[in-house]
Parts: structure tokens; C-alpha cells; sequence
């Protein structure tokens, strides 16, 4: 059932400004007027700030120049981590669809998925300035340099947004789950909950039986 909105209610501004303040209604909106609308772009986007965040995280600053990580991360991470985000929105149709009786329709989680990156997309701004300040260091465990006070206060203030940010793509991430699949929150928490066993439980599975070898 369509809410009492029209298709010429929200402006291209209003769906990336009320994404954050009334998640529900623009998911309501794009589900039922705009199933496609820049999917795909906001999916390639997410997908190279998830590789920027695998590349600090495990250090790719301390082996490769800086060069090769803004080369790698949004060519090669960006081609995966999109064709991840893809097969993840599936997954998560297909266990709301088939074990919790959801109501998504085909393209309907990746539309969910791509929107809910929003807020994680605007965190490629703050590792564009941790590049500035940093510059291969921003990819390093250590610094080479000594910061001041005011650096440090920055880079924390930037991490702690970062987190905010990543806190607020999961909410979205399940409110517009419960939106697509006529869940309530907690249903829509648990499908994928449900999702992220069905990824990792096999591959902690094969860790455990590969373990005695190497040892």
C-alpha cells in the first residue's frame, strides 16, 4: 500500500537530507515511486569507502605507497565490495523472503542496502582528509611525525564522527529492512542477524578444521 505522498513530493535535495532525520518516509517513498534511483552509483560509492576502511585497518600504509592504495582501494575494492554489498542484499532478501515470511520484492534490500550507505559514503570526505593531514600515515599503524595538540583533536573528532556515522548506516540498514519486508524493527534485526551467521558461521566452520594443520 502506497502512503498518502505523490510521486512529486520529495526533490532529489529532500531524499539525501531527510535520509537522516525521517528514514522511514523516504524509504517508503523510494520503494513505492523510485525502486532504482541511484542504486547502483550509491553501491559502488559504499563499496570504495569500505575499502578505504579495510585498507587502514590492516595497515596497507605500512607496504604499499600512497599511490597504489588510491589506485587499488576504489578499483579493485570497489569492483568486490560492490559485487559483496550485491550478493548481500540477496542473501537478505532471500532469509526475510523464505524463513521470516518477508514481503521484498526483487532489487527492493539492494535499493535499502545502497540508501542506508548514505551516511557511511560521507565518510570517504573525512578519509579525503586524513589524506591531507597524514598523507601515507593515514594508512599506517604509526605516525612518522610527532603531531600537535590540534591534529590529534582532529583525528579524534574524525574517528568519532566516523563511528556515528557507521552507528547510523545500520539503523537505516534496518529501518529500511522493516520497510521492505513489512517487518517490525526487531524482525527486521534479526533477518540480518540471520544473514551475517549464514556468512560467517561457514567460514568459521573451515577456520576451526584448518586450524590442527597448521599448527
Amino acid at each position: 500500500m502506497k502512503e498518502d505522498f505523490s510521486i512529486n513530493d520529495f526533490t532529489e535535495p529532500d531524499l539525501f537530507t531527510l535520509i537522516w532525520t525521517k528514514p522511514r518516509k523516504v524509504f517508503r517513498y523510494l520503494l513505492d515511486y523510485a525502486p532504482k534511483k541511484h542504486v547502483h552509483i550509491l553501491l559502488v560509492l559504499a563499496a570504495i569507502g569500505k575499502a578505504f576502511e579495510r585498507s587502514e585497518v590492516r595497515n596497507a600504509g605500512d607496504n604499499d605507497s600512497l599511490i597504489t592504495i588510491l589506485i587499488l582501494a576504489p578499483l579493485v575494492g570497489g569492483f568486490f565490495g560492490y559485487m559483496l554489498l550485491r550478493f548481500t542484499s540477496h542473501l537478505v532478501r532471500w532469509i526475510g523472503n523464505e524463513w521470516l515470511h518477508g514481503k521484498a520484492k526483487s532489487g527492493e534490500i539492494t535499493l535499502v542496502l545502497a540508501w542506508s550507505s548514505v551516511p557511511s559514503i560521507l565518510s570517504l570526505a573525512f578519509v579525503l582528509m586524513k589524506i591531507v593531514i597524514l598523507g601515507q600515515d593515514a594508512f599506517s599503524k604509526e605516525l612518522s611525525f610527532e603531531p600537535t595538540q590540534f591534529t590529534e583533536v582532529l583525528l579524534t573528532t574524525i574517528s568519532t564522527l566516523e563511528v556515528i556515522l557507521g552507528i547510523w548506516t545500520i539503523c537505516l540498514w534496518i529501518i529500511g529492512i522493516s520497510e521492505a519486508q513489512k517487518f517490525s524493527v526487531w524482525r527486521a534485526l534479526g533477518n540480518v542477524g540471520l544473514a551475517s551467521l549464514f556468512i560467517t558461521l561457514p567460514i568459521v566452520i573451515l577456520i576451526l578444521l584448518i586450524i590442527p594443520f597448521i599448527r
